[in-house]
Formats: C-alpha cells, sequence, structure tokens
C-alpha cells in the first residue's frame, strides 16, 4: 500500500478471516484533502478516510470504515463503520490523546 496522502486513490485484493472462514475481498480506498480535527483543545491536520469492503463474487458492499489519519503522528483513528445491510454508521467521539511512554 502507498504512504498516506491527501488525494490518494488505491484498491486491492484482501483476504480475512472471520467466523473461521478465510474470504477473499477487494476494499477501495480513498482519502480526502487535507482538513483538522479538534480534540480536547488541541487541533491536528486531518485527512478522513474511507475504506469500502467488496465481496469477490459479485462486487457488492460489505461494509464501510471511516478513518481519520493524523499525519503529525502518522496514525489513524478509527471513526466509523457499518456493514451494508444496516442504515446507520456505528460512530466514535474521540475525547483525548495522550502520548504513551516507552
Amino acid at each position: 500500500m502507498p504512504d498516506p496522502a491527501p488525494g490518494l486513490v488505491w484498491s486491492g485484493p484482501l483476504a480475512t478471516f472471520a467466523d473461521g472462514d478465510l474470504q477473499a475481498q477487494y476494499f477501495d480506498l480513498r482519502m480526502n484533502d487535507l482538513s483538522s480535527l479538534t480534540i480536547g483543545a488541541c487541533t491536528y491536520d486531518m485527512v478522513t478516510t474511507i475504506v469500502r469492503y467488496l465481496s469477490s463474487s459479485d462486487g457488492a458492499m460489505t461494509s464501510t470504515e471511516t478513518l481519520f489519519y493524523l499525519p503529525e503522528f502518522g496514525i489513524s483513528l478509527f471513526a466509523a463503520t457499518r456493514n451494508a445491510d444496516e442504515t446507520e454508521a456505528t460512530v466514535y467521539s474521540f475525547v483525548e490523546i495522550r502520548a504513551a511512554r516507552p
């Protein structure tokens, strides 16, 4: 996978292991333009990333994930998820980021 960057579009095959079954899927990853995210009293550069997972048998979307990539830290926060059979996404809120000691 290429390094994260605003405007990146990338897709490819993916193998998942769920409920004891190995499944072949595809995914599409789209990174939006640079924006910002405020958590507590701090504001960070952020790139919203949408990942769509597609069935290998018929190309139907199976689920979608939303990630907030923070370039300053080189990490993504898992922000939301929605399965194809759900009408609303499960959305996560962030209240604080702390540095871990080695």
